[in-house]
């Protein structure tokens, strides 16, 4: 696409100084354009390019949609110059959903609710008062406001007898076998007194309301999502490197091109479904409400659909073998995502 900067009354190419007879330099190719862009105009360029009727973005997207897998086997062909790259697909369509997707859930009211965090909120106050009081007459005069509160709330309280303690929110682990290693019982115990102490930081801060910490933690944990995709996507280049390494057609570097292109893409389609998601919701409209559940099974099951498709096209793999590899595949994929939200949403927490 022709870019809108002035050309340069200048005639020498300022890439490799050969002499610009027109627009566009004989020798190298480069515009000889006045390049003094503010950092906007560098972006509007860039979305420009990006947009462009006749741009990469539309012409890849439309391959993706009418033929899954024509893609990536294309840019294993060599037919790469009408493609997007897919680092640079990937890298935009993460980008751009994420960021949305943010938008979203911070935006979104909080319907997570856990029990009374006013009750906790109060327990949590006279906990701290007893234990500032303790040893003296005046614990007594916490305890009847203990029993006072019990009284005006009713048994909504009964569950936080035992949480007097001055934390709600705390992980108990047991003590480790004197049995077992001086090493493990070391790291068992650091361990156990970074979740503890990582547990009543969120109790203080919360003030004693269980529901809020774990509310805060859930979103910290919404927050580490990105990092869980982009991990995963290693494994899924490597499990269809074992699961076709026996053709000996497609080295690691072939299935990690499919699978960039194969996220992207899924980034692209979940970027669509957010967007009509919030449009429907902010209208409000129980027809449309109604129409969304139906077209919401339609993007669920979408995914996995073209999943299949594109490995039948780019692996040239059918029947049988094909439709055993997929399961595998999806069965090594579900595990490895649960591993890794298991130690993303620990690490999370005690960090």
């Amino acid at each position: 696409m022709m870019s809108h900067n002035k050309l340069r009354e200048e005639k020498n190419c300022l890439n490799c100084g050969s002499i610009v007879e027109d627009r566009y330099c004989s020798a190298c190719g480069q515009e000889n354009l006045e390049f003094r862009d503010s950092a906007f105009h560098l972006f509007l360029h860039y979305v420009q390019d990006l947009f462009h009727y006749d741009g990469k973005f539309w012409y890849t997207f439309k391959h993706f949609i009418r033929k899954p897998g024509l893609v990536p086997e294309e840019y294993m062909a060599g037919k790469r110059q009408r493609h997007l790259k897919p680092i640079q697909f990937y890298v935009f369509a993460s980008t751009v959903f994420f960021l949305f997707f943010f938008f979203i859930t911070d935006h979104a009211p909080n319907n997570i609710t856990t029990g009374d965090g006013e009750v906790d909120k109060r327990l949590y106050h006279l906990a701290q008062e007893r234990e500032y009081l303790s040893g003296t007459p005046d614990t007594s005069y916490v305890d009847s406001l203990l029993h006072a509160l019990k009284a005006h709330m009713g048994d909504s309280v009964a569950r936080h007898q035992d949480s007097m303690s001055g934390s709600n929110f705390v992980w108990d682990l047991e003590e480790p076998d004197s049995t077992a290693g001086e090493e493990s019982n070391w790291l068992f115990r650091k361990l156990g007194e970074r979740i503890k102490k990582k547990s009543e930081e969120m109790n203080r801060n919360h003030e004693g309301d269980t529901s809020g910490a774990i509310n805060a933690f859930l979103l910290e944990l919404l927050h580490a999502f990105p990092q869980l995709v982009f991990f995963s996507l290693p494994f899924f280049a490597l499990f269809l490197q074992l699961l076709y390494y026996r053709s000996g057609k497609k080295r690691y570097v072939d299935n990690f091109i499919f699978s960039l292109y194969h996220y992207a893409y899924l980034y692209t389609i979940l970027l669509v479904y957010l967007f009509i998601f919030w449009c429907v919701d902010m209208i409000g409209s129980e027809v449309l409400d109604t129409i969304w559940e139906w077209l919401t099974l339609g993007f669920i099951v979408y995914p996995f659909v073209y999943l299949f498709l594109s490995m039948r096209r780019y692996y040239q793999s059918k029947g049988i073998s094909l439709f055993l590899k997929y399961w595998v595949l999806l069965l090594l994929m579900f595990c490895t995502v649960l591993m890794l939200f298991v130690i993303i949403s620990f690490l999370t927490f005690i960090s």
